[in-house]
């Protein structure tokens, strides 16, 4: 485990975090739903704690100017019942901005466990806009499945968001952010929100059964660059999942090392 001892959280607070109806959705997409009400859940910003911590990401993320894509790959995890959370949630994804900015151009699957069942499907989102959620009849999410996924900025605002269920079916879609600043890029497990960070869902390699989910052929190309893997980047900067209180912190998800553009991230506790 990449840190050793206890963490301090700081009072951060989400920036920008929208208000208003329920989540736009896709036919088929499941409702949202969740252990802290009707709140609909989202994939928001960062939320910072102190010697590169979050409460609600872990794994890496660079920050530049200029991103104009970002691109990885992932086996969708299993999800199993955490200890003293019979409700939980976690999504994995890739997308630009959100590490040092208000807005988000993401896209991912979602893993998680509600009533007692496990729950996955695909979905994007363009922060502070509500998610989308794919429909599961037309774009079904498995453990094992193998994603990819890419966004790319195509200029005066536009994104286009691109998942590749390999073997199964491929969705892509173009969306405007006018405000996005593409000042970071990143490849990310986070317990979404919904009134606040929800407990993050046991997440596990489906093959190995190790409480792990892992990012390869990690790329981004930002500075007018063109794609370069994450190793070559300049100063990713791992992030590590911290949850408790400021008494007694814990660490709940913690990114490996980068080897060959890809890494894991271990899930340890849920909240």
């Amino acid at each position: 485990m990449r840190i050793s001892v206890l963490l301090t959280l700081t009072g951060a607070a989400v920036l920008g975090v929208a208000a208003g109806a329920g989540p736009r959705v896709a036919q088929g997409a499941i409702a949202p739903a969740g252990s802290r009400g009707a709140a609909p859940r989202r994939h928001v910003p960062r939320i910072r704690g102190r010697f590169g911590t979050s409460s609600n990401w872990a794994g890496y993320a660079v920050d530049g100017s200029n991103v104009t894509d970002v691109k990885g790959k992932w086996i969708v995890p299993a999800v199993t019942l955490g200890s003293g959370c019979p409700d939980s949630y976690s999504a994995t994804w890739l997308g630009i901005d959100g590490d040092n900015s208000n807005t988000v151009e993401q896209c991912g699957t979602d893993q998680d466990f509600i009533n007692g069942q496990p729950v996955y499907y695909a979905w994007y989102e363009m922060y502070p806009k509500y998610p989308v959620n794919l429909s599961t009849s037309r774009y079904p999410v498995q453990p094992g499945d193998r994603i990819e996924a890419e966004v790319k900025y195509t200029g005066r605002g536009l994104f286009q968001l691109t998942l590749n269920n390999v073997g199964k079916w491929s969705f892509s879609t173009v969306q405007k952010l006018q405000q996005a600043k593409r000042t970071s890029a990143e490849w990310i497990e986070e317990a979404p929100w919904a009134g606040g960070v929800l407990p993050l869902a046991r997440f596990s390699d489906p093959v190995g059964g190790s409480p792990t989910v892992r990012f390869t052929n990690c790329q981004a190309a930002l500075g007018g660059a063109g794609l370069i893997g994450l190793s070559s980047l300049s100063s990713p900067e791992p992030i590590t999942m911290v949850g408790g209180t400021n008494a007694s912190p814990t660490v709940k998800a913690d990114p490996g090392g980068i080897s060959g553009d890809a890494f894991s991230i271990e899930w340890l506790n849920c909240q």
